[in-house]
């Protein structure tokens, strides 16, 4: 797992400032709840565990997409019916996710630089890259030796 560095609560707090968003304890919660969390997780994940600060579901997207949408969450795609979300700790990381039974494992590295350069070689109509997201789907151990 890549090591999460959690913000102090006052750091917490300027980070929402500086998304000029009113300082509330559920949005404390959620950024808490994020920088915490190892794996992606679900609107109805996050909604379940920030129900104690009262955060309804609605409200747990409303600041996601905000918080996404200053590139401090991002969307992980893991091939479900519903979107997942982890912290943006500005590491190069990436899922291996298991097809059968959902276990996910991160891991880093995946050579963007020569990636990058392959890509908008093929693809003239691009200047450049902002952002990349790479995930790979195979068959944990588990369900391998479980011949699942």
């Amino acid at each position: 797992m890549h090591a999460h560095h959690p913000s102090s609560l006052e750091e917490i707090k300027q980070t929402i400032r500086d998304l000029e968003l009113r300082v509330t304890p559920a949005r404390i919660a959620l950024v808490q709840h994020l920088q915490n969390t190892e794996l992606p997780q679900s609107i109805d994940q996050m909604t379940i565990a920030l129900s104690h600060v009262g955060m309804d579901k609605a409200t747990v997207y409303r600041n996601i997409v905000i918080l996404q949408a200053k590139n401090l969450v991002r969307q992980v795609d893991l091939h479900r019916d519903h979107a997942y979300y982890e912290w943006n700790d500005k590491t190069d990381h990436h899922h291996l996710i298991c097809t059968r039974c959902n276990y996910i494992e991160d891991f880093t590295g995946c050579d963007f630089k020569a990636l990058e350069k392959a890509a908008l070689k093929q693809a003239p109509g691009f200047s450049h890259v902002v952002e990349h997201s790479f995930e790979l789907f195979g068959v944990c151990r588990k369900c391998a030796e479980k011949g699942v």
